[in-house]
Parts: structure tokens; sequence; C-alpha cells
């Protein structure tokens, strides 16, 4: 951040403003025995005000700073994650009233919310659909990589598959042949044999 007095920054205002919005560069400006003030961008100032949108409700806050340390340690990749949890970036931007999200790894990964909160969730939709029937998923980006344009921030977004799968799938119908005996029983029993059925299946894939 540079830095100048307030004197000299009335000498040549045009030069610091034109710093601060053609280098995306704070000034930062001194005065004696008052209070020091910081010039920025209306570009970085628009950013700012929406990561600290973002970032006010404080789950969201903790979870996504950790996120954010496990991708710049390069973690993700590297410890065992749950089974069909995946973590994407996502790029958000602000479209008059809506907040735009695009997730540049998926085919089709583009949706939008009311504000970010709500973008955040619609996000997570978005990820759970495309790839709900998909056994193998595509890697994330290195956000290092991710170019953002004026405007445009990265949020990470994590979906556990599994459950979005238990708590959205369609059912099948499907013919199965079991002793005769056993039927009997479960009809004793009151047994719903689609029900055991099902919850066999989960246990035996553990899902």
């Amino acid at each position: 951040m540079e830095t100048t007095t307030y004197t000299d920054f009335r000498k040549d205002l045009k030069k610091y403003i034109d710093k601060a919005t053609g280098d995306c560069e704070p000034i930062a400006i001194t005065r004696k025995n008052r209070q020091n003030a910081v010039l920025i961008s209306e570009e970085a100032y628009n950013n700012m005000m929406e990561n600290g949108y973002i970032l006010e409700n404080p789950a969201n806050r903790n979870w996504l700073q950790s996120s954010l340390a496990q991708v710049k340690h390069s973690q993700i990749a590297k410890r065992e994650m749950k089974k069909d949890m995946v973590i994407y970036p996502a790029i958000f931007s602000q479209d008059g009233d809506y907040t735009l999200v695009r997730v540049p790894d998926l085919q089709g990964g583009f949706t939008q919310g009311n504000d970010p909160l709500d973008a955040v969730t619609m996000a997570e939709d978005l990820i759970g659909n495309l790839l709900e029937d998909q056994s193998e998923y595509p890697q994330p980006s290195n956000p290092e990589n991710i170019k953002l344009e004026a405007g445009e921030s990265l949020v990470y977004i994590s979906v556990d598959l599994a459950a979005f799968r238990i708590k959205y799938s369609k059912t099948v119908r499907k013919n199965v042949t079991i002793p005769e005996y056993l039927n009997e029983m479960a009809k004793e029993q009151k047994i719903n044999v689609s029900q055991l059925l099902t919850e066999a299946l989960r246990t035996k894939l553990g899902v």
C-alpha cells in the first residue's frame, strides 16, 4: 500500500486517483494529529462490501476460511476425503439484484441466487444435480489458475453427494426373486421388502 501525506495528496489529486483506480492499489493518506484515511477504487469497494456480506454469517465465514486455508496448503487433494464429498470453486458476481454463479469445472455450471448466501445454496444444488448420476468427478481447478474479472469473487462450495442422493433420489421398480418361505414370513411380520432391500443396499454400498 502506497502512503502519502494529506498535503501531497491535495497537490496531485489526479495522480493518486488514477493509481487507485488503474492499479487497484489502495492509497494511505496520513494527516497530522488527525485520523488517517485510505483511498480505494469503486471496484475494490464493491468487492469488499460483497465479501463482507457473504462473510457476515459466522458459520459461513468459518467454513469459507477453513476451505480456503485447505486449498492454499494443497491439503484437499492430499488428505483422505469423505467418500463422495466434493469441493469446487465458484465464481460469484453481482447483476442488479441477483448474484450470478459460475462453476468453471462443470459443464452447465451456471445458476443464480437472490443474494450471496442464497447463491451458495443454489450452487450446492447445482453441483448435486450435475454430479448425482456420476461415479467419477471432474478435478477442481487450482485457485492460482482462476482469473477473476472485475467485480468477481471466488467462493468454495462443498457438497456431500451421498447425502444429496439420499435426500433427492428417485425410486425405480426392480423385480427380485426370493424364496417363498421368506416372502410368507415377511408378510406375517409386516416387513416392507422394498424398504428392507434399500436399507441393505445402502449398508452394502456404504452410502
